[in-house]
């Protein structure tokens, strides 16, 4: 999703479920993907979103989502960005660190 923050537009790329009781959190993911992204693109940081806890609903440690927030200033190659994010998700999973998909997406208008 693309807003504007006093005329600069941002990308919200949210991250969701992508640990397990033995792997790192949602958070360091996030913060990785963020700390990737800011090679290239400039971040304005990244936030926690606590959801509902409740014995009804699954989760692992504290019902938790994290945005990544990105600041883009003219044309913004959204794919670079969409595989940037990819490569730091695929390399936690093959170092172990998280064995689950988990779900990530991006907004922009």
């Amino acid at each position: 999703m693309i807003r504007f923050w006093g005329g600069t537009p941002l990308i919200y790329i949210g991250m969701d479920d992508t640990d397990n009781k033995t792997s790192r959190g949602t958070g360091r993911l996030a913060r990785a993907v963020a700390a990737e992204l800011s090679k290239r693109f400039p971040v304005w940081g990244v936030t926690r979103h606590q959801l509902l806890v409740d014995p009804r609903v699954p989760y692992t440690s504290h019902n938790s989502c994290n945005v990544v927030h990105l600041n883009v200033d003219g044309d913004v190659d959204l794919v670079a960005i969409a595989d940037a994010a990819q490569a730091v998700i695929d390399a936690y999973e093959a170092c172990g660190c998280s064995d689950q998909k988990g779900e990530w997406w991006a907004w922009w208008q």
